[in-house]
């Protein structure tokens, strides 16, 4: 007896034959043609598997398929024909004892490249290693040709993944893809089956092509986030390309560039605009220059670094003339007691201005010579202002070196002052209110309202009733300027005016 099972085929070319094994113990030849098959064919397989089944007057059984299927030949029947197994189907192994090592010979290695063969796309070739392994390697279009993607399926299920001879990750590429089994005889199918449908899933994949954009070339050799990638490999998608470090090497049809890849626009066109430039920013660091652009920082460090030479060398000659001419010579101990007192006191730079200030002005021939420091100037009109007479009592006693009253002058009147609102003074209090209103209080950490509010309050006043001729401009000081006063007063009428 025998039972009929039904198995789904794969799409096969009409013709097709397919032959089994010769031995008796084998299933027989069978030849079937494909326009004979349907979706669901009859399949016989044997019930028991008892030496009286196979006999030594073995026949090739004749199967035809009409709209009857009634008379069929009950003898056992095995179709053992490359892809006639389900799509998914597992072989069956029966009983539970442990499957041995696959004994895999040349022939078998060789039925199985020329079944991948069949199925494999243009470019596509499948290669026989002798350690057992599969090879399926996309070959480029070009006349010198490189190997592109390469797939290696060992015996016992493993792959490994490469991509420009960098090995990728298998794992995305396997969805929807048969779990693997041991390599032999009985599995040869079903290696097959999951080798084609790997390779289909990475066929679906293209090549990264970087950030290939010419305008952008100029900022590849400066940009440390990526390398340049001259195509070696002869892709089809770029000539030549700049490529992250990090690159994911393969993107689906619908994408240009990978995630990676996409992250190197900001510095590329961040550095293509620094290298448009002709010179840079003095504290530009050197990773973000070009090479022209090193080279003239490099040219104009040498000048400067020239320049502070020969001026080391000039004031160092000054400075001799200087002691030879206005040094005075002291012993051994004093210079020794001095150099001890400016090292152990701890004089605040003020004091040390005062220092060297008195000396210098003790040393000039006249005083009108000399050149004071800001700080001693502001210290003079300090003083001066709160006592002229304290001021003059300080000069004339000779023990402590101060400009005159006349350079005093030149300095305090160096802003004119004159008569109505001085606009200087009114800079300064707005300056001062909008300091106040972005003031943060350190305690509660915000602004206070009570300082967004001011009043302004004026005053007319007048020193002294008199008419005074000014040398400088040649006018006559001490009349009303009553014009600025109705200018003022008609342009706050009209703003105020215009107000809702």
């Amino acid at each position: 007896m025998g039972r009929v099972s039904t198995r789904k085929r794969l799409s096969r070319r009409k013709g097709d034959t397919y032959r089994t094994s010769k031995t008796s113990q084998e299933p027989q030849h069978v030849e079937l043609h494909s326009d004979l098959l349907l979706d669901s064919e009859p399949v016989f397989e044997p019930i028991g598997d008892s030496p009286d089944s196979h006999t030594s007057e073995n026949k090739t059984p004749n199967i035809s398929i009409d709209n009857t299927i009634n008379e069929v030949c009950l003898e056992s029947v095995k179709l053992d024909h490359a892809y006639g197994s389900q799509i998914g189907s597992k072989p069956k192994f029966e009983g539970s004892a442990p499957v041995p090592e696959p004994v895999l010979d040349e022939e078998l290695l060789l039925d199985i490249k020329h079944k991948i063969d069949f199925f494999l796309p243009h470019q596509w070739l499948c290669l026989q290693d002798n350690n057992y392994v599969i090879k399926v390697v996309l070959i480029s279009a070009q006349n010198n040709v490189s190997i592109q993607r390469s797939l290696e399926f060992s015996h016992n299920g493993d792959i490994n993944f490469y991509v420009h001879c960098n090995p990728m990750s298998i794992d995305p590429y396997l969805t929807e893809t048969l779990p693997p089994l041991p390599l032999d005889a009985s599995t040869v199918d079903y290696f097959v089956d999951r080798v084609v449908t790997i390779v289909n899933n990475v066929r679906k994949m293209e090549i990264c092509p970087g950030y290939d954009d010419e305008k952008y070339q100029v900022a590849w050799p400066v940009c440390p986030f990526g390398e340049k990638d001259t195509n070696p490999y002869r892709e089809c998608r770029y000539s030549e390309t700049f490529r992250s470090h990090t690159c994911l090497r393969l993107v689906g049809k619908k994408k240009w560039r990978c995630s990676e890849c996409a992250k190197l626009y900001k510095p590329l066109k961040r550095r293509t605009a620094a290298a448009a430039m002709e010179t840079r920013k003095s504290k530009t660091a050197n990773k973000y220059l070009t090479e022209s652009q090193m080279l003239i920082k490099l040219q104009e460090q040498r000048q400067e670094l020239d320049k502070a030479r020969k001026k080391i060398v000039r004031l160092h000659s000054k400075m001799e003339v200087m002691i030879k001419k206005e040094g005075i010579a002291v012993e051994q101990s004093m210079s020794d007691a001095l150099s001890e007192i400016l090292s152990d006191s701890k004089i605040t730079p003020a004091q040390s201005i005062f220092m060297q200030q008195q000396i210098k002005a003790s040393q000039v021939e006249k005083s009108s010579s000399m050149r004071w420091h800001p700080t001693m100037l502001r210290l003079a009109l300090a003083v001066h202002l709160t006592s002229p007479s304290a001021y003059e009592l300080l000069r004339d006693t000779g023990m402590v070196k101060l400009p005159s009253s006349r350079t005093l002058f030149e300095y305090s009147h160096a802003n004119r002052i004159k008569e109505g609102i001085d606009a200087v003074v009114i800079e300064k209090l707005s300056a001062r209110v909008t300091k106040l209103t972005e003031e943060i209080n350190p305690t509660t950490k915000v602004q206070d309202k009570h300082k967004k509010y001011h009043i302004l309050m004026a005053d007319e006043m007048y020193i002294s009733q008199n008419l005074i001729f000014q040398k400088t401009s040649g006018k006559l000081l001490g009349f009303t300027s009553l014009d600025d006063i109705d200018s003022e007063i008609r342009n706050l009428e009209a703003h105020l005016a215009g107000q809702p």
